[in-house]
């Protein structure tokens, strides 16, 4: 016997009431999405009074949408992370080579320390990755170039990446990275460095047109940025996947919209992907967000909905970062057992947010890692009780683990899902 299952959600596209009307089905843990036709969807509403699996039922119970009646998907869902949070195979390395910043983001939640990597952290850094692989049977690294600006650092960089590569090679292990940098600083010799380090995707921040921008996030000389970074778009997005990030509050909410449309009028648009987010108050001392200036989950879900919507409508869909929400075996790596953070001096983290802070560190790179108390918060943070009979669990497992373990593990849900319905009513017009 079957029963439906709880991570369903399942929406009328065109919000009608004809008789051959169809309904998109998606499935939270599966990540299936489907669309059921009138027979198929009087299969879904009674399939607890069917004993046999026939072709249609056997397609509902391969995609998850229905399961088996003695099954407690939650359980599962909690098995499944665990088992994976734990996963040794995989080494999940967030690496600054400095955190020192050639800006000034009224947002920023670091303390832009004078700081770069020496030689003796550097080759702290190979040793402890080639002990990892040969203690864990690593199958897989990713490295995430992180600062300050990582790219005042390019020869640690490259000279790592080298190195780390090597290894990869050396053992046979999967390689992939990525880099977070505001994009002041790439030039033409850049296509060479990002295509010898291996980094296939770059992430930048664009908080406007420049008027805006050039307020929020502007550059310690006192130049203005959004110029530059614009021109290295251009040159850049012609060779390597580039995200645009955009923070969004009450001060610049309404000025996405010019920004989008400069980049469809530069024909730009086509080569990148936006990824919408709203500015949060972040729990360190160096943070200067004021929690008046942020928007409420309901004005961020209306804002960011509008913006959708103008790309779909502009044939610019598929200019949307992680349209298509698929399930993540845990929300980030920080809760992971084999994922850190490396802050220049070689101290270890496990989320960039506290990158810096030392009481927030779990070690050093020199050390052996102790599990101290810093270490079993996040190591032990489960999906709060309250998420149990969320839908949208699967995909958000309780929110940001930092904002959780501030709160006594208080639910925090992510700003990526609010308009989950919205995203898979686009990608079925998209379809059609």
């Amino acid at each position: 016997m079957f029963k439906k299952s709880i991570y369903n959600i399942i929406i009328n596209p065109n919000n009608n009431d004809d008789y051959e009307k169809e309904f998109i089905i998606y499935n939270t843990y599966s990540s299936a999405l489907a669309i059921l036709n009138n027979e198929l969807k009087k299969i879904y509403d009674n399939i607890e009074k069917v004993n046999n699996k026939s072709e249609n039922e056997q397609f509902l119970f391969e995609n998850g949408f229905i399961v088996d009646e003695n099954i407690n998907e939650y359980k599962k869902l909690c098995s499944d992370e665990r088992l994976n949070r734990y996963n040794s195979k995989i080494l999940n390395l967030t690496i600054a080579p400095t955190l020192s910043c050639n800006m000034n983001c009224i947002y920023c939640y670091e303390d832009n320390l004078n700081i770069k990597m020496n030689n003796e952290v550097i080759n702290a850094i190979l040793i402890f990755i080639d002990e990892k692989i040969k203690k864990d049977n690593i199958e897989k690294i990713n490295i995430l170039w992180y600062g300050g600006e990582p790219l005042l650092q390019v020869d640690t960089i490259k000279f790592l990446s080298e190195k780390i590569i090597e290894l990869t090679n050396k053992y046979s292990i999967d390689y992939s990275s990525s880099i977070v940098t505001n994009g002041v600083l790439i030039n033409e010799n850049f296509r060479d460095f990002f295509r010898e380090c291996k980094i296939k995707n770059i992430q930048i921040t664009l908080d406007g047109l420049s008027n805006i921008h050039n307020k929020r996030r502007p550059l310690k000389n006192g130049l203005d940025s959004f110029e530059i970074i614009i021109k290295n778009i251009e040159y850049i997005s012609k060779y390597i996947n580039v995200i645009i990030r955009v923070n969004i509050d009450k001060e610049n909410y309404k000025e996405i919209s010019k920004l989008l449309d400069f980049f469809i009028n530069k024909n730009l648009i086509e080569k990148i992907k936006f990824y919408f987010y709203p500015v949060v108050k972040k729990n360190t001392s160096a943070c200067k967000v004021s929690s008046n200036n942020c928007l409420s989950t309901n004005e961020f879900k209306k804002i960011e909905k509008e913006l959708l919507y103008k790309l779909y409508n502009t044939n610019n869909i598929n200019s949307i970062h992680n349209l298509y929400p698929r399930r993540s075996p845990n929300f980030c790596t920080a809760i992971c057992n084999n994922s850190f953070v490396i802050d220049p001096e070689g101290y270890l983290y496990t989320c960039w947010d506290y990158i810096g802070i030392k009481e927030k560190s779990i070690g050093t790179i020199f050390n052996k890692l102790n599990i101290n108390n810093e270490y079993s918060k996040w190591l032990l943070l489960d999906t709060p009780i309250e998420c149990s009979e969320c839908k949208l669990v699967p995909l958000c497992k309780g929110g940001c683990p930092a904002s959780r373990i501030a709160t006594k593990n208080k639910y925090c849900c992510d700003p990526k899902l609010v308009n989950i319905e919205e995203k898979l009513k686009l990608i079925y017009y998209n379809y059609n």
